[in-house]
Order: C-alpha cells, then sequence, then structure tokens
C-alpha cells in the first residue's frame, strides 16, 4: 500500500500535466509521437470515442481520434506506452460500396 505523500505526490503530478491538444488532419500531414496513454469521451452522434495520446519532441500532448483501422493496426501491432507511433492521413478516399471514409497509415516503433 503506497503512503500518503506518495499518493498526493502522484496526485501533484497529474494536475501539472500538459493538457492534449486534439490533432485535426489535414490530407498528407503525419503525426509522430510516443505512446503515453489512451483517452475516450461520449460524441453525441457517434457514442463513446477512444483517443490515442502521442507526446512529441517537443513534449507537445496531441489526443488522436482512433478509427478501427488505427485500433486494429496498434492492436495488430502490440503498441503499447512508451512505443513510438507515425500516423498520416492521407484524406478521404471512397470505400469499395462508394462510402467515404479516412484513410491512414499506420507505423509502430517498439
Amino acid at each position: 500500500m503506497q503512503s500518503l505523500e506518495s499518493r498526493l505526490a502522484a496526485l501533484r503530478n497529474k494536475t501539472t500535466e500538459p493538457i492534449a491538444q486534439n490533432w485535426k488532419p489535414v490530407a498528407g500531414e503525419t503525426i509522430a509521437g510516443e505512446i503515453i496513454g489512451h483517452g475516450s469521451f461520449t460524441h453525441s452522434t457517434y457514442g463513446t470515442q477512444t483517443t490515442l495520446l502521442l507526446r512529441d519532441e517537443n513534449g507537445l500532448v496531441t489526443s488522436v481520434l482512433l478509427n478501427a483501422y488505427l485500433k486494429q493496426g496498434l492492436s495488430n501491432k502490440f503498441a503499447i506506452e512508451g512505443d513510438l507511433v507515425a500516423i498520416t492521413f492521407h484524406g478521404k478516399v471512397a470505400g469499395k460500396a462508394g462510402a467515404m471514409f479516412n484513410h491512414y497509415s499506420l507505423a509502430v516503433d517498439k
């Protein structure tokens, strides 16, 4: 069991963590950073959405909305906190049935 002092110190550290900015990519843009955690929020239309928290080389923390492709890719590559990730947004493309979706590529460095 942790002491009160260590628990309070950990709680104080949480208040000094940088606030994550939301990534709003444009076609051709790549974001890269170290995985520092995950988050979620409830969207009024789409329900619960999962995010990936990345810290770049300057210490900036960015929240990346994860679609099914990115979730599956991170799972397939066994990506965990501390791993480096690069995600490129290629824009919206039409799927086989004609529906538009966001096209990404993903790289993970363990």
